[in-house]
């Protein structure tokens, strides 16, 4: 039996356009090679030609061009035809648009496109014969045009040569509006391939098809397809002729032939048809939630709200059409859930009926962040409001989602197995940066244990990523790339009967499938294999595992993220937010510990939640850098960036909030200094200028006079020493001037105290030399040209270094608490850069601060600075969120190797001395080399498989790296702080802290005795590695605290609350008390753990 389907090229010249029959050129192959314009990998009518050359209608200067197929010299007829396939927007089209055709550098065709253009065959006729003819093949999945584009020309115009070169211009009207010609040659070509489909016909035999394609470039033919089965004629079209024919279905590989017939010219192929299994593929319905790009944040916002009603309605009607077709909808994030609820409260009685009974899938992200970006505290906060829909609809959200994005930091199996999120759906991108990712662990399941070993997720990357149906749609296009899809899955020898495929239709942001259930429903009763399931995400993981937990594998170590980076083109922005997230998680402590029956919940939500949408992976634009400068980029880059200032801004007036109104504008005479840490703590402490106080001499709670220092600034510093754990220390301020603020002269280009000396090169102003006082050993390589702290702006992927030259002191401090030396220097790509070194005379640390002040900059560029250390045979070691790794030791393969996104502090060192250095603004980092972009070296070049650990490191703070999304260029003031501490053998716990000391300062509330009378203390054993992390109030008003052990030893703690007796529970995100344990808990390496603290009642 056969079946016939003709799918892509039915193509009929209309009768007016047709020459005579003995007059009809042959047509010729009208692409064979590029001259100029933009690549892009994309879809169009054939399933073959995947790269196109785009033009868009931004200028009039941008153009494509390419060369036809030559003609046969003996080539006599009086018209030639070319034909080539072409594309155009029409329902991405934003307004009427021109497009200019050129033969040889010479004007021949212009030809108009439009929003919803209902002409799809279309024709220009010129008075010498000349005629450009486009012949509409299909819609793609956003509903714009593809076919063949047919010029015929006298051959005259070829001006002698034996082919045309033609060129094609858009109007230059700033528009996104595009046409592209796929850089594909019309080449005849059959093919022959079994699928492992499988029906049933009305006798009950089992029938496998094979699909027979005929790529057919001439005038129309007549084909004879010839089988053990059966005969078909039929006639050839122009373009890909797709037939099928259905075999009996082999028990064993079977070998059949298939004859061909083409206008009496036969020829015979021969085929293999391997047996089919049973699958069946668990469709994932959703859109993926791009926070602006193809929209403003605002209009993506309403797009999802809109399909979630959409997403119900077809549930309703499809519920008719039993379990396996029913529409379901996952949300894939919470982040437009959220606002729905909160903008329509009278529609949530049916959204939670929706999600009770199946239909919508919830996922715990509250977006799709950039997971290596967050800190610590901040995975926790990233599904935290599915704890809260949790309690309010009565159900448990067990699954996660990501999309599009790479790469994901290992502290979020710690954060999700803690949130009792049990299972996570990768879909990435299918191939835009995404290194060895899906390559490596496309369609291989696996459960992901945390970095402590006691917590596992099951995670399962998307073997098509989250994108494939962007291209076509189960429901009106041939399934053939999904048979395809099943032969691939067999070359890799796939172990499992069920498949996890996302279906996201309509590009990013798109919209439900309202055709899908009732095209599973047809399938499923007519086919045998492959099955099809609608399902919610958690529905597809509990079938899975409940199948196969026996057998997945178990793996362990950090899924280096690759996408991060493009955060450096925002080096302020980023930087901001990471010190807002760290403000953020010491200023709930500080909270708690003052009056936690007064916790600001709401205003904590709101700062959270716009932490996270700074973190999510959408930055801007599809065209941010194609077009910077239009209002749609700029209207996004505004919306996203007022995400750092709203948190940032709330941030502040928390911290101000710790002090009565009435206190903040009087002459400060006496302060507290208060610490958010879980140990005893040292620290500059820094009263502005601008704060009124009543002297400069400052003597603290036992009466002790402490060493002050004046700045040049007006600013007054000295060391508080020794503050409580999750304590404070007094101080006051006398009018006496102890005269600790007279500034002793600087000697040449050196610093030195009792803990460190120092000395800079006059030439590029980087430290030469980095010593302990005392000892004449150097930290800093002199094997290498680049000394420590060296600017250094490159070219994309490190090409074209320049360095700075010269360098001008112009500013100093030389006092009794600190030591520093300000140099100014010429930098590329800067107005000025200002490397500020800080020496304190009481702590042992070393503070840089280096100053951007940006020039505004479209070409590729990136800005490092360089640490060269003198560490034989180094290991290299990077703080992650609640983990620490070495470079490829503690990586999953397939990770991203390149570069890595640092959390406080990186660390090199041997078995005797070593360097830790503290990236507090500045996450992403390189060993070795400048790698980041070395996989843009040449087209075949590709990511790094290993690593290794190095001696030197780069801190790689700012770039314009990316082709999408993220910002093309930045300008203006940033600065960059770094702090460093020289040690002898490595410490994991003196790393930690040396880490959150300086991204979370101590903090001054003035003139303020009230906050005593409140405050409540809680202590871990002093000689413990436990730390305490996170303390807030619970919803009932008791006590959340997070406990770490951020070694790689196990180690236990008392706990003490006050002086009242109280009960502790271990608990989780959700705050549930699900053991009660005693008074001293034990915790493995790198174990988190999450607690409840009650008071106990009488």
């Amino acid at each position: 039996m056969f079946q016939i389907k003709k799918s892509v090229a039915m193509f009929f010249f209309l009768s007016a356009f047709c020459l005579t029959l003995n007059a009809q050129p042959k047509w010729i192959n009208g692409f064979t090679n590029r001259i100029a314009g933009e690549n892009i990998e994309y879809h169009s009518c054939h399933p073959e030609a995947n790269l196109a050359l785009l033009i868009r209608c931004f200028n009039d200067k941008d153009y494509i061009e390419w060369n036809t197929d030559t003609i046969a010299s003996n080539y006599k007829n009086k018209f030639v035809a070319f034909a080539w396939i072409a594309g155009y927007s029409v329902a991405t089209s934003t307004s009427p648009h021109k497009f200019y055709l050129y033969i040889n550098d010479n004007l021949l065709f212009e030809f108009n496109t439009a929003p919803n253009q209902e002409q799809k065959d279309w024709q220009l006729s010129l008075e010498d014969g000349s005629n450009l003819h486009f012949k509409f093949i299909n819609v793609d999945a956003v509903d714009d045009f593809f076919g063949y584009m047919v010029l015929t020309i006298p051959s005259n115009l070829l001006d002698g040569l034996n082919y045309a070169r033609i060129k094609i211009k858009g109007d230059g009207t700033n528009s996104k509006d595009w046409y592209m010609t796929m850089q594909y040659p019309l080449v005849p070509k059959t093919r022959i391939n079994p699928e492992k489909v499988i029906t049933k016909d009305s006798s009950g035999n089992l029938l496998q098809r094979v699909k027979v394609s005929v790529d057919h470039f001439d005038s129309p033919k007549t084909v004879k397809i010839i089988s053990e089965r059966d005969t078909l004629s039929s006639e050839l079209e122009l373009g890909m002729n797709d037939y099928y024919l259905n075999f009996f279905a082999p028990k064993i590989s079977t070998e059949t032939t298939i004859d061909i017939n083409i206008a009496g010219l036969t020829k015979s192929y021969t085929t293999i048809i391997n047996p089919a299994r049973e699958i069946t593929f668990y469709l994932i319905p959703h859109a993926h939630v791009d926070i602006g790009y193809t929209d403003l944040q605002t209009e993506v916002e309403k797009k999802h709200w809109n399909n979630y009603e959409k997403a119900i309605g077809y549930s309703k009607e499809s519920a008719k059409y039993g379990k396996d077709a029913v529409f379901k909808w996952n949300v894939e994030v919470l982040w437009a859930v959220k606002s729905y609820l909160e903008n329509f409260p009278e529609k949530k009685e049916e959204f939670y009926e929706a999600v009770k009974n199946g239909w919508i899938g919830l996922d715990a992200d509250y977006a799709n962040v950039m997971t290596a970006l967050c800190r610590p505290e901040e995975l926790y906060r990233l599904v935290g409001y599915s704890n809260e829909l949790e309690k309010e609809i009565g159900i448990k959200i067990e699954s996660s989602m990501i999309s599009d994005i790479p790469g994901y930091t290992w502290g979020i199996v710690q954060a999700f197995a803690d949130n009792g999120i049990k299972y996570f759906s990768v879909g990435t991108n299918e191939f835009d940066r995404i290194g060895n990712t899906l390559k490596t662990w496309g369609d291989k399941p696996f459960y992901w244990t945390s970095p402590s070993g006691k917590d596992k997720i099951l995670i399962w990357l998307a073997g098509k990523g989250y994108s494939w149906f962007h291209h076509w749609r189960l429901t009106r296009d041939d399934i053939s790339p999904l048979a395809k899809y099943l032969d691939e899955l067999d070359e890799n020898n796939y172990p499992y009967d069920l498949v996890h495929v996302r279906y996201n239709i309509g590009g990013d942001n798109g919209f439900p499938d309202s055709n899908l259930s009732e095209f599973v429903k047809e399938w499923n009763d007519s086919h045998i294999t492959p099955k099809f399931k609608i399902a919610t995400n958690t529905q597809m993981f509990k079938d899975f595992e409940a199948k196969y937990a026996g057998v997945i594998p178990t793996y362990t170590g950090d899924f280096t993220p690759y996408w991060e980076d493009g955060a450096g083109s925002t080096a302020k922005e980023t930087a901001i937010n990471r010190n807002t997230a760290e403000l953020l998680n010491q200023l709930e402590i500080l909270y708690t510990l003052f009056n936690r029956r007064n916790f600001p919940k709401k205003e904590f939500d709101e700062a959270w939640k716009y932490v996270l949408l700074f973190s999510e992976h959408t930055w801007g634009a599809w065209n941010s850098i194609s077009d910077p400068e239009i209002k749609f980029v700029t209207g996004q880059w505004k919306i996203k960036k007022s995400y750092v200032v709203k948190a940032d801004s709330i941030a502040r007036k928390l911290l101000r909030g710790l002090m009565s109104s009435d206190e903040m504008n009087k002459v400060v005479d006496n302060f507290y200094v208060y610490n958010s840490s879980s140990w005893q703590r040292s620290d500059i402490i820094k009263i502005p200028e601008s704060v009124k106080i009543i002297g400069t001499t400052v003597i603290d709670e036992e009466g002790n006079l402490v060493p002050t220092q004046i700045l040049t600034n007006g600013d007054l510093v000295f060391t508080a020493k020794n503050v409580p754990p999750f304590g404070f220390k007094g101080y006051k301020i006398v009018k006496d001037k102890n005269g600790n603020d007279k500034k002793s002269p600087l000697i040449n280009y050196t610093l030195s105290n009792n803990h460190y000396t120092l000395s800079f090169n006059e030439e590029n102003s980087a430290i030469n030399f980095l010593g302990k006082t005392g000892d004449n050993f150097n930290y800093v390589d002199m094997n290498n040209r680049l000394g420590l702290n060296e600017f250094i702006h490159t070219g994309k992927n490190a090409e074209n270094p320049i360095y700075t030259k010269g360098g001008k002191i112009i500013g100093y401090e030389n006092g009794p608490v600190i030591k520093s030396i300000l140099i100014k220097s010429d930098a590329e790509g800067c107005n000025d850069l200002l490397q500020e070194v800080t020496l304190f005379n009481d702590l042992d640390k070393i503070e840089i601060v280096n100053t951007i002040d940006k020039k505004k900059e479209y070409d590729k560029e990136n800005i490092r600075f360089a640490f060269p250390l003198n560490v034989r045979n180094a290991v290299s070691r990077i703080d992650l969120a609640w983990a620490v790794i070495q470079p490829e030791k503690d990586q999953l393969i397939g990770s991203n190797k390149n570069y890595f996104t640092a959390q406080r502090w990186v660390d090199i060192s041997n078995n005797n001395n070593g360097f830790t250095l503290s990236t507090i603004e500045a996450p992403f980092v390189e060993f070795g080399g400048m790698n980041a972009e070395a996989w843009m070296s040449s087209p075949d070049k590709e990511w790094f498989s290993n690593t290794s650990s190095s001696s030197l490191c780069y801190s790689w703070a700012m770039n314009n790296s990316w082709h999408t999304n993220f910002k093309a260029s930045q300008e203006g003031v940033v600065s960059f702080k770094y702090s460093i501490q020289a040690h002898s053998q490595f410490d994991y716990l003196s790393a930690y802290k040396f880490g959150v000391e300086s991204s979370q300062p101590l903090h001054i509330i003035y003139n303020d005795d009230t906050v005593k009378k409140y405050y409540q203390t809680i202590e871990l054993d002093s000689t413990s590695s436990l730390v305490i992390t996170m303390m807030k109030p619970s919803e009932d008003g008791n006590l959340m605290v997070r406990i770490f052990n951020p070694t790689d030893k196990t180690d236990s703690s008392n706990i003490r609350v006050g002086t009242n007796e109280y009960l502790l529970y271990l608990s989780s995100g959700d705050e549930e008390e699900k053991e009660q344990i005693g008074n001293k808990i034990t915790l493995n390496p790198f174990e988190v753990v999450t607690l409840k603290i009650k008071e106990k009642l009488n």
